[in-house]
């Protein structure tokens, strides 16, 4: 846990006792792998229930939808993967139903992101020398430094699960 001398908490590895009764904010940041982390274990949908603001940076979104339009005019170049085991590489070409499946699970994570939080813009995005934030979104993502910059602005909480951020 990252605090500052009085005790108000930056950063946690997730340790609840390290968290219980300091987080003071009704308020909370999704960066995209929070949103993916959340999901994956089944509390995504209870979030509005435990925060009174969501927000998610326009980034997002955005991402989601270019990755939509790739998959449904056949545009994404991934249509299987490579890997390696004891005996050597492997490869496996992904099937209709698993890459629809892909879609639809994409799809799910957009009608939350629409139906469940506020999509806002990051125009503090503009104050930063644009080199250095070409340098950040190369590092981190559009979507990581975004939501960073978001909940700096909305003096909310970072929900994120990216080992860069942490």
């Amino acid at each position: 846990t990252v605090s500052d001398p009085e005790g108000n908490i930056f950063a946690s590895r997730g340790d609840v006792t390290d968290i219980e009764g300091n987080i003071t904010s009704n308020k909370v940041v999704l960066d995209f792998v929070g949103l993916l982390t959340a999901n994956s274990l089944g509390i995504l949908e209870k979030l509005p229930d435990v925060f009174d603001e969501i927000y998610v940076s326009q980034a997002m979104p955005d991402e989601l939808n270019e990755e939509l339009l790739n998959e449904r005019t056949g545009l994404t170049k991934q249509r299987g993967s490579i890997s390696r085991g004891k005996e050597g590489y492997y490869s496996y070409e992904y099937t209709e139903t698993e890459l629809q499946t892909y879609v639809n699970f994409l799809t799910s994570l957009r009608d939350f992101i629409t139906s469940k939080t506020k999509v806002v813009p990051v125009p503090s995005a503009l104050s930063i020398d644009a080199n250095k934030f070409d340098e950040l979104k190369r590092v981190l993502g559009e979507s990581a430094i975004s939501s960073i910059l978001v909940a700096k602005e909305k003096e909310a909480l970072l929900y994120a699960d990216d080992l860069a951020i942490n």
